[in-house]
């Protein structure tokens, strides 16, 4: 997240008044206020948060005060802290992001378990020569985490977004895995439909929200994230309908699509694909978040 250039006096101040006086301000905005005080002045101290705790009597520099109270403003405004911050956790690992990218949720590493949990099953932890696919990869958290985790693995990230793919593509760099993900522009299958052989996985957190929903989100989504990684359609599932249609043409047997999906519209992206389970071995199946919300469709053959 870029700066305006503005005017700030340097006072002085110690890291527990900074604290102090920032918590306050973002009362209106969080809940947890002090605490993404304390990730802001850390991340600009450049020390772990525990450092805070410790050196609260630390007179703070002049140009991390500037850059903290620069972020602290932007944050009264509902801008993500991700976006402040260029930073989230997804799967233990670290990722940039801004804003032309959805931030990572925790409910998106379901995904990554339920994969590794397949491939367990089947005998195939290490995942040699297989062929992954994460459609609307977005940042690549979900791409990038597949690759650390399974080492002989091969993926191919799509986005139709070009911004997108260059956050990706900073991401791939970061964690040092160029060689085995393949980075495409496309709307989902048309970017990979020079891909031969197949995919044993898929993957994908399409865009689910209704237009109803997009009107009530939350002042922090709705006006910074991507529209484009939101907004599902009038009923949530446009991204579903072209993903389903042509995965029985590009999942292998044996192989798992794993797609995340809205609790509000599960049961309309369930019958889409139960329309193509007949004719194309496919098995359904959904899987509960840990609030007990239907929040993933697992497509097996």
């Amino acid at each position: 997240m870029e700066f305006k250039r503005e005017k700030t006096l340097f006072t002085g101040k110690s890291v527990g008044e900074l604290l102090q006086e920032a918590t306050g301000l973002l009362k209106h905005v969080s809940n947890e206020g002090r605490h993404e005080v304390e990730i802001l002045l850390s991340h600009y101290l450049g020390k772990e948060r525990w450092y805070l705790y410790s050196h609260r009597e630390e007179e703070v520099p002049p140009e991390v005060e500037k850059n903290f109270w620069r972020a602290v403003k932007l944050r009264e405004k509902y801008c993500p802290l991700a976006y402040i911050t260029g930073i989230k956790e997804f799967y233990g690992l670290e990722f940039y992001v801004d804003n032309r990218v959805l931030i990572p949720r925790p409910e998106t590493e379901l995904l990554v378990e339920v994969v590794e949990s397949w491939l367990q099953e089947y005998g195939k932890p290490g995942c040699s020569f297989l062929q992954a696919a994460d459609l609307g990869t977005g940042c690549g958290a979900l791409a990038v985490t597949m690759a650390r985790l399974f080492p002989g693995m091969q993926l191919w990230a799509t986005d139709i977004d070009k911004g997108a793919l260059k956050v990706a593509a900073k991401n791939i760099n970061l964690h040092r895995i160029e060689h085995r993900v393949c980075l495409c522009r496309g709307d989902y299958w048309e970017a990979v439909k020079n891909v031969e052989t197949g995919f044993d996985i898929v993957v994908s957190n399409p865009p689910y929200l209704t237009s109803t929903e997009m009107e009530q989100l939350p002042p922090e989504i709705k006006y910074y994230e991507p529209v484009r990684a939101l907004w599902g359609g009038k009923d949530g599932l446009e991204a579903y309908r072209t993903i389903v249609e042509k995965l029985p043409e590009y999942l292998n047997s044996p192989g798992i699509a794993v797609l995340e999906i809205s609790p509000t519209t599960a049961g309309g992206a369930c019958n889409l694909v139960q329309e193509r389970a007949g004719d194309a071995s496919l098995c359904l199946q959904t899987v509960l978040d840990y609030s007990g919300r239907e929040r993933l469709l697992k497509i097996t053959r």
